[in-house]
């Protein structure tokens, strides 16, 4: 009798607990990579690569302070090709993942992203539990940077309007970098968080050519350089 009833205890414990969701959390937390494919045919900008180099140096990671990097430039001059560029060639740098996200400051069909957005989309790919984020935008802004503290991780911020959109974005880790290309200096962003300025102009003539010949193979260049020169003024 004894015994049967230490095996009927036994199967009940086996048996799951009936309308309660398993809200366990993974062992690891997901290691986002979210950076777009590295750019092709990637030419010049050796001045401003130095200048990104320079913000790295041998003070990354826990420097005291998050990097921010402003890149600046009109529409068209290749501010995301730098940010993802230079965001590929250090990626190894930031073992607890790249965060990208698109703020679309300036797209004409449609209203740029919020914040509390961004960090959703920032929750999901670092692995949180849906049921563990907060309903409200305070409370998935402060868990994401939460989440992000004493990590070191790359996070790239494309096409950001104003200052305004990007600040709740920055993470509290002295030990991230953060990339903001955005049309605008951002001088907010400068002045109150320590973003640090690259202003961004059109290719040189030289490297323009480069480009060129990158692209099209040296034939079309060499033999009509007339063309090549047309296409490098524009």
């Amino acid at each position: 009798r004894w015994q049967h009833i230490a095996q009927a205890r036994e199967a009940l414990r086996a048996m799951p607990s009936a309308g309660v969701p398993d809200l366990a959390v993974p062992a690891e937390s997901a290691v986002p990579q979210q950076l777009p494919a590295a750019i092709r045919h990637f030419t010049g900008r050796a001045r401003e690569l130095k200048e990104l180099d320079a913000l790295l140096g041998d003070q990354m990671p826990g420097c005291g302070t998050v990097v921010i990097s402003a890149i600046a430039g009109t529409a068209g001059v290749g501010k995301t090709s730098l940010a993802l560029h230079f965001a590929h060639r250090v990626a190894h740098r930031f073992p607890d993942g790249q965060l990208f996200a698109n703020l679309r400051g300036f797209d004409p069909a449609a209203a740029p992203v919020d914040a509390a957005g961004v960090a959703r989309g920032f929750l999901d790919a670092l692995g949180v539990p849906a049921p563990r984020i907060p309903p409200d935008s305070e409370g998935q802004l402060a868990l994401y940077r939460s989440r992000l503290a004493g990590t070191r991780t790359l996070i790239v911020l494309d096409n950001a309007r104003e200052a305004e959109q990007v600040r709740p974005l920055l993470p509290g880790s002295d030990r991230c970098l953060v990339l903001v290309t955005s049309r605008n200096r951002l001088s907010g962003l400068i002045a109150l968080d320590g973003a640090v300025p690259l202003p961004l102009d059109v290719l040189s003539r030289e490297e323009a050519r480069e480009l060129l010949w990158r692209r099209l193979g040296p034939e079309p260049v060499l033999g009509h350089p007339d063309a090549a020169d047309q296409l490098i003024e524009l």
